[in-house]
């Protein structure tokens, strides 16, 4: 089980949050025939795995949070995770 420092952990997710939308940002100059083009029949399209990981982000999210909401508040200022975690 590891031990982390809850303000990094928040820090880093923050960080990879704006990576994300900065690496994201590069898509927003193709045209729509850009954005649905498969480069194979049983292949995705950008369009598509968007779509997948909007639905997917928008599960973990729902889940995460009812977790959230159910925790006990701990003033622990460290993080021990779990053996998923």
């Amino acid at each position: 089980m590891a031990v982390f420092s809850k303000q990094g952990l928040i820090t880093e997710l923050l960080d990879r949050t704006e990576l994300v939308k900065a690496s994201a940002q590069s898509f927003l100059r193709l045209t729509e025939e850009q954005l649905h083009f498969k480069p194979a029949p049983h292949k995705w399209s950008i369009a598509e795995i968007f779509g997948h990981l909007n639905i997917v982000h928008d599960i973990q999210v729902r889940g995460l949070l009812s977790r959230i909401t159910l925790a006990p508040d701990v003033k622990d200022e460290r993080y021990r995770s779990g053996w998923l975690g």
